[in-house]
């Protein structure tokens, strides 16, 4: 537990410990839409497939609820900012000065209606200053609502957040893009003995002040096992960019509800390396080539660090240089690197989009699962049912795209360690960031900006 806080202080305080990080998720990045408006060719066995009966049984037609929501207290008003809603056509703003629980009549309080549904955010104005205010938004689909069932509010409607405007000289203006965190998925707590399987805490640790007591993965508005446990809010996406429920059993993508980051789904994971272009089991030097004829244009979009000033390209080549689908000796384009291979899956256009890239050390760390048992050599630090990672898959450690700031050194950058099969650490070092010399062979997961 003691190296879990470590790490998890150390992408708090990266600045201390290496680079100063990229901006956490949801927060303005500059990334343009970055549809390819064709097939990914990812390689996918049916995901995509446009027949009609399998549409039907796979397409999600869905009217979901809102999963996250965030509000942000100003001046006599309040920012709201909230995930977009799968067949969504508009939304309801609800909010009151008295608490909003499921046996509120919503028809009887304050409404305020927002479409189209490419606006998820708005700021109520109008609100008395040092008053407690309660707010929720619900989806609506022509004549249908989220609004069904007995409770609605504990069954169909997302979260209900609880903000007191004040005169704190904010400009909500500057909010628009602020996002919802991730939590850690951390659902046990500890006694000074013993690992607990609940957040009940019998020793003489509170767990009312542990991790297992706030965010997302102690919300039952939040924490539907449906579309991800502990918190998590996941959407599978097929090779051309289409939402899918949840229970099909090929997917490409994964959309996060909660941060706006969409994933690349990596495949074929059985232990063997270069059975497809997003196979599990390939792994990737960290490198990033600056006489590219794209490189300036990446460094631009904040895809990728730039070169210089403390950060070395990296090293083209590991020491086993055949790890990943597609390699040809002396075709520097086939090489398996992390620059290379994020043009390779941008060239295919993955999920109907091309502005895939590395992901930012905060950016990585917000899909770590910490689970809440006892870590172990053979348990991955992802929410599986999503990000399926068999036990027989090489790569255990995957690179961020940034670099480790060490004034004598600039050959290391930053990875996150998803297994720890290490019988020193026996799982103990699962979820946590550590920095590697750029020419170790490491996984990679591509994400882009979705939300």
């Amino acid at each position: 537990m003691n190296r879990l806080i470590l790490s998890l202080l150390c992408v708090v305080f990266l600045a201390s410990c290496g680079v100063p990080e990229d901006p956490l998720e949801g927060q303005t990045s500059g990334s343009t839409d970055g549809s390819s408006g064709e097939d990914s060719g990812s390689g996918s066995d049916t995901g995509g497939d446009s027949d009609s009966d399998t549409d039907s049984e796979t397409v999600d037609t869905t009217l979901h609820p809102v999963v996250s929501l965030v509000a942000i207290a100003g001046s006599n008003a309040v920012r709201l900012n909230w995930n977009t809603v799968l067949n969504a056509e508009s939304y309801d703003v609800y909010y009151s000065t008295s608490e909003i629980t499921d046996s509120t009549d919503l028809g009887t309080i304050n409404k305020a209606t927002v479409s189209p549904t490419t606006d998820t955010t708005y700021t109520v104005t109008g609100l008395s200053n040092d008053v407690l205010y309660y707010f929720a938004v619900v989806a609506n689909s022509g004549s249908a609502s989220a609004l069904a069932g007995a409770d609605p509010l504990t069954t169909d409607v997302g979260p209900v957040k609880a903000v007191t405007p004040n005169s704190n000289g904010l400009d909500l203006t500057q909010f628009t893009s602020t996002r919802e965190l991730n939590d850690t998925g951390a659902t046990y707590s500890l006694t000074t003995t013993s690992h607990d399987d609940t957040c009940a805490s019998p020793g003489s640790l509170n767990a009312d002040y542990q991790d297992c007591s706030y965010g997302r993965d102690n919300d039952d508005q939040a924490n539907a096992d449906t579309d991800g446990i502990a918190g998590f809010s996941f959407t599978k996406i097929d090779s051309t960019g289409r939402k899918l429920k949840s229970s099909v059993e090929d997917w490409d993508c994964v959309l996060d509800n909660v941060t706006g980051l969409m994933w690349e789904t990596k495949k074929n994971g059985n232990g063997t390396l270069g059975e497809s272009l997003h196979d599990a089991d390939d792994g990737f030097t960290w490198y990033f080539d600056n006489s590219h004829s794209n490189y300036q244009t990446l460094v631009n979009s904040g895809a990728i660090p730039e070169i210089g000033s403390g950060v070395s390209s990296g090293s083209p080549e590991g020491t086993t240089p055949n790890s990943c689908y597609g390699y040809t000796v002396s075709t520097t384009s086939t090489n398996c690197n992390a620059h290379y291979f994020m043009n390779r899956v941008n060239e295919v256009g993955l999920c109907g989009y091309n502005d895939w890239r590395l992901p930012s050390t905060n950016e990585l760390m917000s899909i770590v699962y910490y689970r809440s048992i006892v870590p172990t050599l053979t348990i991955d630090a992802l929410e599986e049912s999503f990000f399926p990672k068999d036990d027989s898959v090489v790569r255990s450690k995957f690179w961020t795209r940034s670099p480790y700031n060490d004034p004598d050194s600039d050959d290391r950058a930053w990875s996150v360690v998803f297994r720890d099969t290490s019988s020193t650490t026996r799982g103990k070092e699962t979820g946590m960031v550590e920095p590697q010399t750029k020419s170790t062979v490491y996984g990679i997961i591509l994400v882009r900006d979705a939300g």
